[in-house]
């Protein structure tokens, strides 16, 4: 039996002040993917993971529950006590050396 791999949809900036549209925006990939590859969605990622672009684990509650993890663009150490709605990643770019991928994981576990 094949197991269903975790898809994660794309998040656009909305302006929370009109809560319809971020809450389609937020659910309308979601849908999209698990009817394309008929699969369950659970994670979400926001794209470049900017502060002012992500939401906080309350904030995104407030308009669904659809997700059980949400990845922002904030290289931080992801613990046991990390939100799972708040985790961190690090967006690897082309122009990484494995040096410098090295020193930016060293960073973030010095924090």
């Amino acid at each position: 039996m094949r197991s269903a791999p975790t898809l994660t949809p794309m998040y656009h900036s909305v302006h929370p002040n009109f809560p319809g549209q971020l809450r389609a925006e937020l659910l309308r990939p979601k849908e999209y993917l698990r009817e394309t590859f008929n699969v369950p969605i659970h994670a979400l990622a926001y794209p470049f993971g900017d502060t002012k672009d992500c939401l906080t684990a309350a904030q995104l509650r407030s308009h669904t529950s659809e997700y059980t993890l949400a990845f922002s663009g904030k290289p931080i150490l992801n613990t046991t006590s990390t939100p799972s709605l708040e985790l961190g990643r690090y967006m690897v770019m082309s122009t990484d050396s494995t040096q410098r991928l090295r020193e930016i994981v060293d960073n973030i576990i010095a924090q």
